[in-house]
């Protein structure tokens, strides 16, 4: 899924996710291209797990 569709699965806002890759802090991704970042289901329940104190 892409940037935005990771945001509301999250329930977060797109910049927030675009935040938390930039340092290193988010979710799992897949960069296909310089401004193509991808997301699987899977990952981000697994992340959001994990996060979910913080």
């Amino acid at each position: 899924m892409t940037s935005a569709d990771a945001a509301a699965h999250l329930g977060v806002a797109e910049g927030t996710v675009s935040s938390w890759r930039a340092r290193g802090v988010g979710p799992r991704h897949l960069t296909l291209a310089r401004r193509v970042h991808l997301y699987r289901a899977e990952d981000l329940d697994s992340w959001r797990k994990l996060n979910a104190g913080s």
